[in-house]
């Protein structure tokens, strides 16, 4: 029976997709009544309390402010989300749908494994299951009082439809060859929902899309996503994501759609001493330098290994597996930059939108308005924009962090180098130029590189790349400085 309904799940093994019949035990586990309404209330208490937990972290942080819990293990741990920061999901709920892994131990106790905020998976596996069973063996349920769990398609179709901003339900999944797209179907099945891959869905005016396999076009207002956060939009999170759909974020920080479970993981679910990493401070080779010799040390790393991104730079992935109290980097190395020639560099479209810290506010609408209209001449309007930001704008160490935006950081009217580079781009791009945000050294400019970031042994200025007629330009605010490619770059982070 479990062929004829397809309840299979798939497995990646040497490179190859399998897929094969979900495994199913017919002896079932029981649970007294009095025993489940104990954990019952338990489960219900600790979701509330995840929910606020989520609300308070991405919000006023009064949990950090107050000493309950330190500021490192939020902020260095690997689900930390910065670009959901200040968020706000309708209803203000953060995990509609929560995976709570619970284990009986020897000594008679329950005790919680895990908490899974993200995409937890396998509710529909127990469905199935168990009408398969009453199709088995009716009788088992007509003689003993086994609580109904047919109710979980119409538990989840209610709470999409709590929190739907108006327009149609979509179960979103990463397509057939998914480990769960039994579930993804079946669920879309049972809830009325429409399932739909990144390639079914589109953002136009702020708002998210469904088009059918006719073409129908239909506004969404909740969307059930069964990819992790960091490949559901190539904008926001990973720019090489193929699953995503490009500008859901937006729609979302704009109150159009809701997202369930919400994009923002609970920071500290694992151990601290699980600590993954990825440090993007490995230069690459390109047509404008070459890596001649470069040494690198992290410490502490059980495991690291070299992997490149969507934008052909360097990364350094790890994770330390014991407890530390610290973490650091070192990186030297000699990079070739004399003769090199400068080749055109073909515009993502990511460098015409804004990001998570480069979004225009007030603050940032009315100082642009104040440099005046926008020049036809691309790179003379960029240069006016560069010169009014120099005029306007005090470099202040220590008012600023890395999670400050380029609004805040504007209506402040102070910062360091990554603040500029922050307000530069998003000038620029507001103005309809598009830039990118990338680390380096001006050469003959040393006297201008303010920054904290230290690589192959120089102070680095944090710098705009500037895209002009297939080129790029280095514009250093800090140093009211605008240059070509031929000053070089010794390595390219995307904002």
């Amino acid at each position: 029976m479990l062929a004829r309904y397809g309840v299979k799940f798939g497995l990646y093994k040497n490179g190859t997709f399998h897929e094969q019949l979900f495994p199913f035990d017919a002896i079932p586990r029981v649970i007294s009544h009095q025993e489940f309404e104990y954990l019952e209330k338990g489960l219900i208490q600790r979701v509330d309390a995840l929910n606020l937990f989520l609300e308070d972290v991405y919000g006023e942080k009064k949990i950090i402010k107050d000493g309950v819990v330190p500021e490192e293990f939020v902020f260095s741990s690997s689900g930390y989300l910065p670009e959901c920061e200040c968020m706000k999901p309708p209803k203000k709920i953060h995990s509609h749908i929560s995976g709570i892994d619970l284990v009986l131990g020897k000594d008679g106790e329950w005790y919680i494994l895990e908490d899974n905020l993200r995409i937890p998976s396998g509710a529909s596996y127990p469905m199935i299951a168990r009408e398969i069973c009453r199709q088995a063996s009716p009788e088992t349920f007509r003689n003993n009082p086994i609580v109904d769990n047919r109710n979980y398609a119409d538990l989840l179709k209610e709470t999409m439809a709590y929190v739907n901003t108006g327009g149609v339900p979509v179960i979103m999944t990463p397509g057939r060859y998914n480990a769960a797209y039994f579930e993804h179907s079946y669920l879309a099945e049972q809830t009325d929902s429409e399932l739909a891959m990144c390639t079914d869905l589109f953002v136009e005016n702020n708002f998210l899309y469904f088009k059918d396999y006719r073409g129908k076009k239909q506004k969404v207002g909740v969307i059930y996503r069964r990819i992790s956060d960091e490949y559901l939009d190539p904008m926001t999170f990973l720019p090489e994501s193929l699953i995503g759909v490009p500008g859901i974020m937006d729609v979302y920080r704009s109150g159009n759609v809701a997202i369930v479970n919400a994009p923002t993981y609970l920071p500290f679910s694992k151990p601290v001493w699980e600590h993954n990493f990825a440090l993007r401070c490995l230069p690459t080779d390109t047509d404008n330098q070459k890596i001649t010799i470069i040494n690198s040390h992290v410490s502490p790393a059980d495991c690291l290994n070299e992997v490149m991104d969507g934008f052909g730079n360097k990364k350094c992935v790890g994770q330390c597996r014991t407890p530390h109290e610290k973490f650091g980097y070192e990186v030297e190395g000699i990079a070739k930059v004399e003769g090199m020639r400068v080749m055109k560099e073909p515009l993502h479209p990511m460098y015409r939108y804004p990001s998570a810290y480069t979004r225009c506010g007030q603050t940032l609408q009315h100082f642009s308005e104040e440099i005046g209209a926008r020049s036809e001449d691309n790179l003379k309007d960029a240069i006016a924009v560069m010169q009014y930001l120099y005029d306007h704008f005090s470099y202040v160490s220590g008012v600023t962090d890395t999670h400050t935006t380029a609004e805040e950081a504007l209506r402040m009217g102070k910062g360091v180098c990554q603040d500029y580079a922050h307000i530069m781009v998003a000038l620029l791009r507001y103005r309809g130029i598009p830039a990118r945000y990338v680390n380096g050294l001006m050469i003959d400019r040393s006297a201008f590189s303010i920054s904290l970031i230290k690589i192959f042994g120089f102070r680095m200025n944090e710098i705009r790349k500037l895209y002009l007629n297939g080129n790029f330009y280095i514009v250093a605010v800090g140093a009211a400085l605008c240059a070509d490619l031929r000053w070089s770059n010794f390595s390219l982070f995307p904002d």
